[in-house]
C-alpha cells in the first residue's frame, strides 16, 4: 500500500489506498478519512475509470471497483513491477482527464 501512496503522492494524484491484510482498494478524489463504506461513496470514478483502462494496458488486471490483492506467490520483482506499471497507468489516467478537460474548456 505504501509503494502507491508514494507514487500518487509524488504525482499530485489525489490517491487514497485503503485495506488490511492482502486486500487493497483505491480511491481517487478522495483526500479524506475513509471510516465507512459511506465515505468512499464521493470518490472519483471517471479517473478511477481512466486508471483502470490504463493499467489493464501495463498488464495489471484489477477489479473494477479498484480492488487488488497480494498474495504470498508475488515475489519482490512481481511487486516492484505492479508498482512501474501502476506509476504509468496513474499518469495516463491523469493526462486522459487533462486532454478531456482540453477538450471541453475549448469547445
Amino acid at each position: 500500500m505504501d509503494g502507491l501512496r508514494d507514487i500518487a503522492q509524488h504525482s499530485g494524484i489525489p490517491l487514497r489506498v485503503t485495506g488490511f491484510g492482502a486486500a487493497l482498494a483505491l480511491h481517487f478524489g478522495n483526500d479524506s478519512e475513509l471510516r465507512d463504506y459511506r465515505d468512499s461513496l464521493s470518490d472519483d470514478r471517471e479517473t478511477l475509470g481512466r486508471f483502470l483502462m490504463a493499467a489493464l494496458s501495463e498488464g495489471l488486471h484489477m477489479l473494477p471497483d479498484g480492488r487488488m490483492y497480494v498474495s504470498a506467490a508475488h515475489t519482490e520483482r512481481d511487486i516492484a513491477e505492479t508498482l512501474v506499471a501502476a506509476s504509468h497507468a496513474l499518469e495516463a489516467a491523469c493526462h486522459a482527464k487533462e486532454t478531456l478537460d482540453e477538450i471541453v474548456h475549448s469547445s
